[in-house]
């Protein structure tokens, strides 16, 4: 929350999340966001909080932005550009990472799929480059 932020002892989860460096280019973006959110009255609970466009964007303090806002925002942004872009680079990521066959169950969880039948297809899709580079 960012209203009142609390220190925590680093758990299983927290350990996957990455530090970016001050030199990182975006950095000094999100901690001007960060400031620009905690200046608002009331402080959002939520890194981004809802909102309604109502002559001008109302932000909802107390309400996290919804997946089909994200979607929709992530869709306007450029004609390359899609939604699931995310998911095929985050299965790409994990195969690349690990050519076993618990990929497969990794990818599964990850993004949260349903039928066995996907989550092998995003491993055959992005198996190809990792088979060339150990058998050549």
């Amino acid at each position: 929350m960012l209203a009142e932020p609390t220190e925590t002892k680093p758990s299983k989860q927290s350990k996957a999340l990455k530090a970016l460096p001050i030199s990182y280019p975006l950095t000094q973006n999100i901690l001007n966001y960060l400031d620009y959110l905690r200046s608002l009255n009331p402080v959002p609970k939520f890194w981004l909080p809802s909102g309604k466009i109502v002559f001008g964007y109302i932000i909802m303090p107390d309400r996290h932005l919804s997946d089909r806002a994200v979607f929709n925002i992530v869709r306007d942004t450029s004609e390359t550009f899609w939604p699931h872009l995310f998911r095929e680079t985050v299965a790409s990521d994990l195969v690349k990472q690990d050519n076993s066959i618990i990929t497969a169950f990794k990818v599964q969880k990850r993004l949260d799929l349903e039928d066995m039948r996907t989550r092998f297809n995003y491993l055959q899709r992005f198996a190809k480059d990792v088979i060339k580079r150990e058998f050549d």
